[in-house]
C-alpha cells in the first residue's frame, strides 16, 4: 500500500505522527501479510470456487493449478501462507533472544523490523510508540480495537492531544496513528476510515461503538531513552 503524506495538517500534532509513519516507511520498510489479506478477500469473493479448492478443501496447496488464472490465485494464497509462517518464525527468533523486559521488546521488534522485514500492525504500532518516546510524547499508548463487545484484530498508537495520559475512552482530544494503514486522525475520523476502507483486511463488526482493549506503555527509563537516540538517530524527526 501506498501512501502519500504530506505535511500540512492544520493540527501540530497529527502533523507529527504522519511524520512518523514516513520516517518508519524510510528507516524500516517491511512486508505485512495482513496488507496482502485485503487483496485475498476480494479474490475469494471473485472466484469462490478456486478458493474452495486449493485453500479451504486443501491445506496442503497444490503444485499446479488447472490453468492459467487458477495458477496466479494459488500463487498469491501460498505466498499470504509462506509470509504467516515467516512472520511467526521471526517474532519467535527475536523475541527467544530479547526477552527480559520493555527495553529488550523494543530491540526485538526493531532488529525484526530491520533485518527480516517483516511486521504486521502490533509491529507497527510498537515501532511508533517507540519513534514518539524518543521524540519526546510522554503519554502514547498501543492498544487493540473492539467494536461494541467484539474485537478487532487490529493494534494502533493512541494519544490526546493536550498532552494528558489516555484513560480507556476516547474524546475530541484522543488521536490515532497508525503506522500500518498510514492514516492518522482524531478517533472520531480515524475510526470511519477504518471501518470503510480496510473491512476487506480484518473482521469488523457493523454495529456498536468503537474502543480500545489490551492496551499497553513501553516501561522506558530516560537513560534507555537516550540510549536508543544515539543508536537509532535516523529515527528521530528532523527539526
Amino acid at each position: 500500500m501506498t501512501n502519500n503524506i504530506t505535511f500540512t495538517s492544520r493540527c501540530p500534532q497529527i502533523n507529527t505522527a504522519y511524520k512518523v509513519c514516513h520516517i518508519i516507511n524510510e528507516n524500516l520498510p517491511h512486508t505485512s501479510a495482513t496488507k496482502i489479506q485485503g487483496i485475498v478477500e476480494k479474490l475469494i469473493q471473485k472466484y469462490p470456487k478456486a478458493y474452495k479448492k486449493y485453500v479451504f478443501e486443501n491445506r496442503m496447496f497444490p503444485a499446479h493449478g488447472e490453468n492459467d488464472l487458477e495458477q496466479q490465485i494459488l500463487n498469491l494464497f501460498r505466498s499470504k501462507r509462506r509470509l504467516e509462517i515467516d512472520m511467526e518464525r521471526v517474532r519467535d527468533y527475536w523475541g527467544s533472544i530479547y526477552k527480559n523486559n520493555d527495553f529488550d521488546k523494543i530491540y526485538a521488534i526493531l532488529n525484526q523490523l530491520r533485518y527480516d522485514r517483516l511486521g504486521n500492525c502490533m509491529e507497527d504500532a510498537k515501532a511508533a510508540e517507540i519513534i514518539m518516546r524518543m521524540n519526546g510524547f510522554k503519554n502514547v499508548v498501543s492498544a487493540n480495537l473492539k467494536r461494541g463487545k467484539e474485537s478487532v484484530d487490529h493494534c494502533v498508537l493512541i494519544f490526546n492531544k493536550d498532552g494528558s495520559e489516555f484513560d480507556g475512552n476516547w474524546n475530541r482530544n484522543t488521536i490515532i496513528l497508525d503506522a500500518w494503514s498510514g492514516i492518522c486522525d482524531f478517533a472520531g475520523s480515524w475510526f470511519k476510515k477504518y471501518s470503510s476502507l480496510f473491512k476487506n483486511n480484518t473482521y469488523i463488526p457493523e454495529n456498536g461503538k468503537f474502543g480500545f482493549r489490551n492496551i499497553e506503555k513501553l516501561n522506558l527509563s530516560d537513560k534507555e531513552l537516550d540510549i536508543l537516540k544515539k543508536e537509532y538517530s535516523n529515527l528521530l524527526i528532523k527539526k
